[in-house]
């Protein structure tokens, strides 16, 4: 049932849909995140401040050239490190990206799945996918399709692909110019 549901999921992303699916901890809305008006809809169905962006994942380290002008040093120890897994790196965006995925100070936030359902998505369609929670903004990440349920958002995505219930910790999100490390945010890995 899995495999018929993801297969149904790029279909719908391809068509410029919003899925909620299980990311590593939590359920996230994945979404083409090259396609601005599917990104503009997940904003929309979190009820996100349009100047806050949403992170990206990749099929693999390979496609991270399509989104960032360069990779400072210090980010590539980090990718050996903990890529694929639950770590968002933010950096410099090339420029011409949908403003949904890019900060107003040009960056973008991206990483590499560990193993989990929107991995697999993201792996299996080729596509970039939006990877932010899927609730509403400020209210708790949903660890199951329950929650989703009772939030709403089931009710304003185009699939739901169930999963066993999840941990509830986010990405840790750190960003990386040639100054240095900066940790944004601490999540499932611990720096």
């Amino acid at each position: 049932m899995q495999n018929r549901l993801l297969t149904e999921a790029e279909d719908i992303i391809r068509q410029g849909g919003v899925v909620a699916v299980a990311f590593e901890h939590l359920f996230g809305l994945a979404a083409d995140a090259l396609n601005a008006q599917a990104v503009k809809r997940v904003f929309e169905i979190k009820k996100r401040d349009a100047r806050s962006p949403v992170a990206v994942i990749i099929p693999s380290v390979h496609d991270m050239d399509r989104f960032v002008s360069s990779v400072p040093g210090e980010a590539w120890s980090l990718i050996d490190a903990w890529w694929p897994g639950p770590l968002t790196i933010v950096l410099k965006a090339k420029h011409g990206l949908p403003a949904g995925i890019v900060g107003a100070s040009g960056m973008i936030g991206l990483r590499v799945p560990g193993s989990c359902d929107a991995a697999r998505l993201c792996t299996d369609s080729g596509f970039a996918l939006t990877a932010t929670s899927a609730n509403v903004s400020g209210s708790d990440a949903p660890v199951s399709t329950e929650d989703l349920t009772q939030s709403g958002i089931a009710d304003k995505v185009d699939l739901v692909i169930p999963s066993d219930a999840l941990d509830g910790q986010p990405s840790t999100v750190v960003e990386v110019t040639e100054k240095g490390v900066r940790l944004i945010r601490q999540g499932a890995i611990a720096v």
